[in-house]
């Protein structure tokens, strides 16, 4: 989900207080419309990116990777964030169509309403690079306007919204209809937070990066493009969490930061976390307790088990407990903020989400599952993440209903290795994994709202809440 609003100049300054050339990607493959690249996390697992070129001749950016909204929204070099203090676009990069003979102009009625921001420019088609793949005529915003001072280079890779380009196609449909790739799809591996890459595949999977199954999910159906899951329960160690708010559906966003979960279910987390405190954050006329403890709980052996239909994801509480880093509190102009303090990764959002907000796992979720998503079949796969090094074994995903699953079980058509299926466990990765498939969902009676919306937002505001706390 696309994190725009009141994360603020400081964080970006911070971001970028020491502009340095765009990294440049260590493993990249084109073969049968496949791409895969470095999926970078830029900021102690805050934000994750990808390097991009657009137009001619090719302009280089840094754009986060964004399963919680559609489009391509790139920064323009005179847009109030590019102006900042610190040039935050001089490391992120930005977008200048005018220096492009590549760009074809479609109007100026990009006016895309956010909960509390609002971003306003053109709409344009130009020539889009990620890794080795070029699509000719891509769709792209360049925000001109904004009513906060947010970063605009942002990949959206859900379902098309309602106040996009004409195409009214997601970015990953718009890939297989130029015929870069095959499917509409993605394999993401965030790896853990101490890793500074991950890789990202767009139009397959990558077998090497999870152990044992991998489940395929259908999408909950929604209206709003939203890569909805149902989050069947909650355990922590051996201890099921009960709460009557599960099953919940939640949207699988790599454009956030946290975990948002109903509040009664957060409760039940909270209450089994030993040395725990809450704190509230208001952000306009919303105020949300969040979690705040000592940073010697990322050792402690306790692990969350999200289970879902026919399979559960191991989250150690390493990668749910976080340190703010030294720079961002600096520029945060934060010089006595609590010593070995850490932001707790799973928040609450109410018995409902605020208006306009979703249920979410987020990043803190997905360091440890392997994330696959196919618009072909309108499902997604997830897997316990692999974060053992091994060697690339890349699959494409072939295009249709049938395309996810095949790649999974090692029958797709465009293998160049047998598709005998070797067994597998979760002590033994394989390069090959069993598929198995959950039943098609229809929305539960926990659906959250279906608009875009942003929450790494709230970043600034934890970080002075928690300040506030101890003082």
């Amino acid at each position: 989900m696309r994190t725009f609003m009141l994360i603020g100049t400081l964080y970006w300054s911070a971001v970028c207080a020491k502009p340095a050339p765009l990294v440049s990607d260590l493993h990249r493959r084109q073969s049968n419309n496949v791409a895969s690249l470095d999926y970078l996390n830029l900021f102690s697992g805050f934000l994750y990116t990808v390097n991009i070129s657009i137009g001619t001749p090719p302009q280089q950016l840094m754009a986060a990777l964004d399963t919680g909204s559609p489009y391509l929204i790139l920064s323009n070099p005179g847009s109030e964030f590019c102006q900042q203090v610190g040039q935050p676009c001089s490391t992120f990069g930005s977008y200048d169509p005018s220096l492009s003979s590549s760009a074809i102009w479609i109007s100026d009625d990009m006016d895309v309403i956010y909960e509390l921001s609002k971003d306003s420019g053109s709409w344009l088609n130009d020539s889009l690079t990620i890794g080795d793949l070029t699509i000719a005529s891509f769709p792209v915003g360049t925000a001109n306007g904004s009513s906060t001072a947010d970063p605009q280079n942002w990949f959206g890779l859900n379902g098309p919204g309602s106040e996009g380009p004409a195409s009214q196609a997601s970015s990953l449909q718009i890939m297989a209809q130029a015929g870069v790739l095959e499917s509409a799809s993605v394999g993401i591996f965030s790896g853990p937070l101490s890793d500074s890459v991950g890789q990202v595949v767009f139009g397959g999977l990558d077998t090497s990066k999870w152990q044992g199954d991998v489940q395929v999910l259908p999408i909950v159906k929604n209206d709003g493009g939203q890569i909805l899951v149902s989050l069947t329960s909650i355990a922590v160690a051996d201890s099921n969490v009960a709460s009557p708010g599960l099953p919940v559906d939640v949207m699988i966003d790599t454009g956030n930061f946290d975990i948002k979960l109903p509040q009664d279910i957060v409760d039940g987390v909270w209450a089994q976390v030993d040395g725990l405190q809450t704190f509230n954050v208001t952000v306009g006329d919303t105020t949300l307790p969040y979690g705040v403890c000592d940073c010697n709980l990322a050792q402690s052996s306790k692990t969350f088990i999200f289970g879902f239909d026919g399979i559960s994801i191991e989250v150690p509480i390493s990668d749910m407990v976080v340190l703010p880093s030294a720079l961002l509190l600096q520029n945060l102009g934060v010089s006595d903020f609590p010593e070995d303090t850490c932001v707790f990764m799973i928040n609450g959002w109410g018995p409902t989400p605020p208006v306009y907000h979703s249920y979410i796992l987020g990043d803190a979720f997905l360091r440890s599952a392997y994330f696959i998503l196919d618009w072909d079949s309108n499902e997604v796969g997830l897997g316990q993440a692999n974060n053992a090094d091994s060697s690339p074994n890349i699959i494409p995903i072939a295009a249709g209903t049938s395309g996810l699953r095949d790649a999974i079980s090692g029958t797709s058509k465009a293998m160049t290795q047998p598709s005998a299926q070797p067994s597998a466990s979760s002590s033994d990765p394989s390069p090959a994994a069993s598929v198995s498939t959950a039943p098609s969902t229809e929305p539960t009676s926990n659906s959250a709202s279906l608009i875009l919306v942003s929450n790494a937002y709230f970043v600034s505001a934890i970080l002075m809440g928690i300040l506030d706390f101890f003082m």
